[in-house]
């Protein structure tokens, strides 16, 4: 069972999972538990059953609401009797993994962000494993914990199209520099309204915008028109991936899965961490992008059109660098990944080993001497 939120930060590791998952083991079934997954655009086609657990952040503010999103998480648990359930944090996964503590079903919980959200840090000394994506959250948690590699979603890897072919689909030039401006799954005003006044400037590069709302993507639509400025512009794209490959630079907010796709394909960065994320968890996590030479920020009450425009340029001018630089950290991240953490700890569960000894093959694990 995956126990999941509806945003992208949360439910897009858990789609890798469940992909890399179905090609391991196709015989086995998958559920998806959580928040908002019955209407979650990003679900749309995956065919396993998604249930809703009654229970959200507003909810989990009073003692009623724990005890409806347990019962709920109880009766679901009894129904679907999952082997394992596994988290990727947001408060609509805490009744379940409450429920799942209580009826003795192993846990293991994915944090994708460099601080860590309250559930997986509350729940995290319950959990068989954590499997953790930025080394920086490791000092927040208790138990069992490991470094991973982003799970990404199925046809999210660099090199499936070339450059020139992503943006033939597109209908852009092949040789242009091309900036991509998003803002994750919610979109991002911020970025909308300054990428609007950026095109009242001269400007050289071409334009792919995804702005989370149709009105705006058609004024922006009609303004790059007007100017004569290649673009692709939608409030929304199945095909993220393509979008990725026919990027040169992002402009983009810095949630995690945000950043483990371009890390994938290599792409340079200015962030604007959203500055009301919780536990300023976004400025953390770019912080560790930069820190690596693999980007930029920009605060969003520092966001101005000539500041932008420099550090587009900026980045532009070293982006070759910078994309080795995120080549390097992909390489280390790819040392182990969650699916391989899953079966070690299914493998000995289903012989009989369990608690003690699959905690002490996952933490040997770390070490082959």
């Amino acid at each position: 069972m995956i126990a999941s939120g509806g945003t992208g930060g949360h439910v897009f590791p858990a789609i890798g999972v469940a992909h890399q998952w179905q090609e391991k083991q196709p015989e086995d079934e998958i559920v998806f538990a959580g928040g908002g997954v019955l209407t979650n655009r990003y679900l749309n086609g995956i065919p396993w059953r998604r249930f809703e657990v009654p229970c959200g952040r507003g909810t989990l503010r009073g003692i009623p609401g724990i005890i409806r999103g347990f019962r709920a998480a109880l009766k679901l648990l009894r129904l679907e009797k999952p082997d394992l359930v596994v988290g990727f944090g947001s408060y609509y996964t805490f009744p379940l993994l409450l429920a799942a503590r209580w009826l003795k079903i192993p846990i293991v919980l994915h944090e994708a962000n460099g601080f860590p959200g309250k559930v997986n840090r509350l729940m995290s000394r319950f959990a068989t494993v954590t499997a953790l994506h930025l080394p920086s959250a490791r000092r927040f948690m208790k138990g069992d914990v490991r470094e991973v590699g982003m799970p990404l979603r199925k046809g999210f890897q660099k090199g499936v199209l070339s450059k020139k072919e992503a943006r033939e689909r597109l209908g852009l030039l092949p040789d242009r520099l091309t900036l991509l401006v998003f803002g994750g799954s919610q979109g991002a005003a911020a970025l909308n309204r300054i990428i609007e006044e950026v095109l009242l400037q001269p400007v050289s590069f071409q334009l792919i915008h995804l702005t989370g709302d149709v009105e705006t993507a058609d004024r922006i639509d009609a303004r790059c028109r007007q100017l004569g400025i290649p673009a692709y512009v939608r409030s929304f794209d199945h095909g993220m991936n393509v979008l990725l490959e026919a990027t040169d630079v992002a402009l983009s907010r810095s949630g995690a899965s945000t950043l483990a796709e371009l890390v994938e394909y290599e792409i340079p960065a200015i962030f604007v961490p959203y500055p009301f994320a919780v536990d300023d968890h976004q400025t953390k996590n770019a912080a560790a992008i930069v820190e690596v030479e693999g980007g930029r920020m920009i605060p969003e009450s520092h966001l101005t059109v000539g500041r932008l425009l420099r550090t587009i340029n900026e980045v532009a001018e070293k982006k070759s660098a910078m994309g080795s630089a995120l080549s390097r950290l992909k390489t280390l991240s790819r040392s182990t990944d969650l699916c391989g953490v899953i079966e070690e700890l299914l493998f000995y569960r289903n012989r009989g080993h369990r608690d003690e000894r699959s905690r002490c093959t996952l933490s040997c694990a770390k070490d082959p001497r």
